[in-house]
């Protein structure tokens, strides 16, 4: 039941052709070894099968039971069935497959054994290694299916219990032998080439091999020889055998030669005398079981003959037919009658006096015969009435009158009679028998008429039932037929060995060659393998080393590139850096001086130049800052609810001007599917869209630039925003395209002294959407356009709503209404204190008290109430951080303790921001203070303070 499971999980797994292979394998190997098989022939003095089984578990796995199941189901039914279908058949089926059974556990058995010692695959190049496969598999495995094997003939029947032992032994020897020379060479063949190289692999299994060839033809040549003698033995006793039947033929048709010759010796013959006389012979020859005299009485004389037969005591005595019903009664009126007169028997019982033994129409042919020959005819398989069994003979002797003086050897031509005798075969063959039992011999006795045809007498083997030959199961390989003659008949004596003759005469010098060279041959293989295997360990060591080697002047070479690149790239980022910076610097620099020294000159136009400049620094410094959280792995996103088509549109029509300014037609088109709330980083997203978006624009002179954004459902039932970006631009070569995203890459170097860039954009662009868990990916062409697309995806457990397209519903209405608040500023810059209280003052009509680090801004705040402090992080004397933990502890009054206090600081990092929350800091600005932030924060925090009471 186990195999079977297993079998239908291999079917469940796709395995099942490959176990068919499996069990193709296993029983190919084991019809060929089967021509090997040694006398008795239950078991082959070596069996692969169990070698190739063991190796198939070992390396794949008891997924293959199955196969190795199949494949010794196979092999028995055959080796049971060749002979013929038996009326019995599952009988033969259920005996293979305990079999099967058996080799399937035992290579399970086997693999478990080895797997508690030794890992696989192994390359079995340790003289432990292999030692542990070839005990554990041989002879520590293979006792489980010689065990389950023999029993399981014995319990057939077809082993007899003396041979237990015997067939057990050379099971046994076999599965081991099979294992210890085929076991390695499966495992070998069936290893990775990672594991064993193919020259080893090729080297051993040709060795492996070679020997085991040898050993095939040594082992065929002493078969040969040892049949030969085993033969010639045999004939000879046959011989002997078939003598012992001639002799007990001879003696019991002398036994009616006797009573012919006391019937011609002039004696009265009576009933009293053949009874005394007839009486001697039963008591001299054994297996006579009846005698009777049998004279011819002609037709005219019956009536006389039976009533002189009746007046010699012999009551109701008449001549007698069988009718169909067995009985006898009156026999009808003929020319001549033979009936049984005077009869004797072994057993005491009653004969048939009276009956024509020649009305029986097949018997007056045989006594026709006897008469013509003048010689006993015999008639055999006749049923005993004193046995159930057809194992009885006839014996019919004519009797003859012979003239005084006239030996046995003349004949008269006058018949009188015939003297029959009746005998159980087992009894006449008794001698033969036991001689042929002692020589481990079967007989079989076969009547032979003029045509040749032969009919069945007696089995030894079934000589109990009188079974035929065809229900006597025969295993035999050696047969004799000799001649046998019984008076005037032929006979056929078959001599059969019968499976013991060769147990019992087995040459001790073929199983001790056998064996001895099966050791040598394992031994050799312990020391090809080992040797092999220490070879193998030493070229791989040299090989290891080697890669080793080429792998560190690879890597070597590598690094040395790579840094060579690198400083040539980071060389080119600095000074594209430097061109980059020193640009609005210039701007900014140019527009104070010309605001400072001319006064007829557009003041507001010089202001103009000089943020946008400002601004490009800013741009530049964020994106800087952003490449070195991204690198750092301190880059934070957010998770917020945000409409995407709001955000793909404010990022349109923030370029839409710049577009149409270049003659570049600008379209975008947001798909139904696409106007949902998204959850994710909108300012990040923006600012990836914004960056792809201005390239489009800043490298497209003349066609279109399309945006396009749409939603597409997954099979989970999750959704990916996928927004394209497609124009129309100088595009990008192929050979350029693999460093497109590389950090201080651009596409080529000339495009930055006529367009400008920093070459961080779609650098820090792919690595945003990477941490969103999206992907960007570029088709482009040279002078053909580029196509850039950006998917990201949304969870399972967000449920995305569709929002009408607007303005941001969380943005406050920007107000130029005054703030009227009282702030105290903590900055220690003058240029900064300066330019942060005249935009506080200007902007928001704020009152505005400055103080330039932490100490004074402590001692402000005890002298005068404030709103709201704007305190900057790092200053002298006391740090901003340092005076807000102050600030929170009372030590500035305890009306101060919750006053609202927002960080100034030029560190953008989270983890300014992070450290500015943990000392008690209330907001939190970055450098430099944009007026729509400021007023921002002044606006949340306003209601907080004095003002707003």
């Amino acid at each position: 039941m186990c195999f079977a499971i297993n079998l239908f999980s291999t079917v469940k797994k796709g395995l099942f052709l490959r176990s068919l292979g499996v069990a193709f394998v296993y029983a190919i190997v084991g019809w060929l070894s089967l021509f090997m098989a040694i006398p008795p022939g239950f078991a082959s003095p070596i069996w692969p099968s169990a070698g190739v089984a063991l190796a198939v578990i070992l390396m794949h796995g008891s997924r293959y039971l199955g196969g190795v199941f199949l494949g010794s189901l196979a092999i028995n039914l055959y080796s049971s069935l060749k002979g013929g279908i038996p009326e019995d058949v599952l009988l033969p089926v259920v005996l293979a497959g305990s079999i099967a059974s058996g080799a399937a556990l035992q290579a399970f058995a086997g693999a478990w054994l080895i797997r508690r010692q030794v890992g696989f695959p192994n390359a079995l190049e340790g003289i432990r290694s292999i030692l542990i496969v070839l005990l554990l598999g041989g002879p520590v495995g293979c006792l489980v299916n010689s065990l389950i094997g023999s029993s399981a003939l014995a319990v057939a029947g077809m082993l007899e219990g003396s041979s237990w032992a015997q067939n057990w032994f050379t099971w046994w020897v076999g599965d081991s032998l099979g294992v210890a020379i085929f076991a390695p060479i499966g495992l070998l063949l069936l290893s990775p080439k990672e594991v064993v190289r193919f020259g080893r692999k090729t080297a051993l299994t040709l060795a492996q091999m070679a020997m085991f060839a040898l050993l095939v033809v040594g082992l065929s040549y002493l078969k040969k020889s040892e049949n030969e003698r085993l033969e010639l033995e045999f004939s000879n006793n046959a011989r002997a055998v078939g003598f012992q039947v001639e002799r007990a033929a001879q003696s019991h048709v002398g036994v009616l030669t006797a009573i012919d010759s006391f019937i011609n010796s002039g004696e009265d013959l009576t009933k009293e005398s053949f009874e005394r006389f007839a009486g001697a012979q039963l008591q001299w020859q054994t297996g006579v079981r009846a005698l009777s005299w049998n004279p011819l009485v002609r037709g005219r004389d019956r009536e006389t003959f039976e009533r002189s037969v009746r007046e010699e005591g012999v009551v109701d005595f008449g001549v007698k037919d069988r009718a169909k019903s067995g009985e006898l009664v009156p026999a009808g009126n003929r020319e001549k009658y033979f009936p049984v007169t005077y009869a004797v028997s072994a057993s005491g019982g009653n004969a048939p006096v009276g009956f024509d033994i020649y009305s029986n129409a097949s018997r007056r042919e045989v006594l026709r015969e006897a008469e013509g020959l003048g010689m006993a005819m015999a008639i055999g398989r006749v049923r005993l009435v004193q046995s159930k069994a057809s194992n009885g003979m006839l014996l019919y002797h004519p009797v003859f009158l012979r003239a005084e003086g006239e030996n046995f050897g003349g004949y008269a031509s006058e018949l009188v009679g015939y003297v029959s005798g009746i005998f159980r075969l087992d009894e006449f063959l008794g001698a033969a028998l036991e001689e042929a039992e002692e020589r481990s011999m079967d007989l079989e006795l076969r009547a032979v008429d003029a045509s040749g045809e032969k009919e069945f007498l007696f089995d030894s083997r079934g000589r109990e039932r009188g079974d035929a030959p065809e229900n006597v199961r025969s295993d035999v390989s050696l047969e004799k037929a000799l001649p046998v003659s019984i008076g005037g008949s032929r006979w056929e004596l078959v001599v059969r060995e019968s499976g013991a003759l060769k147990r019992q005469n087995m040459s001790v010098r073929i199983w001790t060659v056998l064996t001895g060279a099966c050791i040598i041959m394992a031994l050799l293989g312990v020391l090809f393998f080992s040797l092999s295997g220490q070879s193998a360990i030493v070229q791989r060591t040299v090989d290891l080393r080697t890669a080793e080697l080429a792998a560190k002047t690879k890597e070597a070479e590598r690094l040395a590139l790579a840094a060579e690149a690198s400083n040539i790239a980071k060389s080119r980022f600095l000074a594209t850096m430097s061109h980059e910076i020193r640009t609005p610097m210039n701007g900014i620099m140019g527009a104070l001086n010309l605001l400072e020294q001319v006064e007829d000159v557009d003041r507001h136009s010089l202001v103009s130049m000089g943020r946008r400049s400002a601004d490009n620094l800013l741009h530049l410094i964020d994106e800087i800052l952003d490449l070195s959280k991204i690198e750092a792995g301190k880059l934070s996103l957010e998770e917020i609810r945000f409409s995407l088509p709001e955000l793909v549109l404010e990022v349109c029509q923030l370029h839409l001007p710049n577009a149409r300014s270049k003659g570049v037609e600008f379209q975008y088109h947001i798909r139904e599917e696409a106007e949902l709330e998204c959850l994710g980083d909108p300012y990040r997203l923006r600012q990836v869209l914004s960056n792809i978006i201005a390239n489009a624009v800043k490298f497209t002179n003349r066609g279109a630039i399309e945006v396009d954004a749409t939603s597409v459902c997954k099979a989970d039932e999750s959704r990916v925003v996928v927004i394209e970006i497609r124009d129309t631009g100088i595009g990008i070569g192929q050979d350029q395209l693999e460093g497109l995203f590389e950090s201080f890459e651009q596409a080529d170097s000339s495009i930055t002294r006529k367009y400008g860039g920093s070459g961080l954009g779609l650098t820090i662009s792919k690595k945003l959407i990477e941490e969103m868990g999206g992907t960007i990916t570029v088709d482009s062409q040279l002078d053909s356009g580029s196509r850039f697309v950006v998917t990201i995806p949304q969870p399972n457990a967000f449920v995305m709503g569709k929002r009408t397209v607007g303005r941001d519903d969380r943005r406050a209405a920007e107000s130029s209404e005054p703030l009227n608040l009282q702030i105290l500023l903590a900055e220690d810059i003058e240029t900064n204190r300066d330019v942060t209280t005249m935009m506080l003052e200007s902007m928001f009509r704020a009152r505005v008290d400055a103080v330039s680090d932490g100490a004074q801004a402590l001692k402000a705040l005890a002298e005068k109430q404030y709103d709201l402090v704007l305190m900057d992080c790092m200053m002298p004397t006391m740090s901003g951080y340092e005076a807000t933990s102050k600030i929170r502890e009372g030590e500035a009054g305890v009306s101060n303790r919750d006053i609202p206090i927002v960080a100034l600081t030029a560190d953008a990092m989270a983890s300014a921001r992070k450290r500015c929350e943990e000392v008690g800091m209330s907001d939190y600005l970055a450098k430099p203070l944009q007026p729509d932030a400021l007023r921002a924060v002044l606006s949340k925090w306003k209601k907080f303070g004095i003002s707003a009471t």
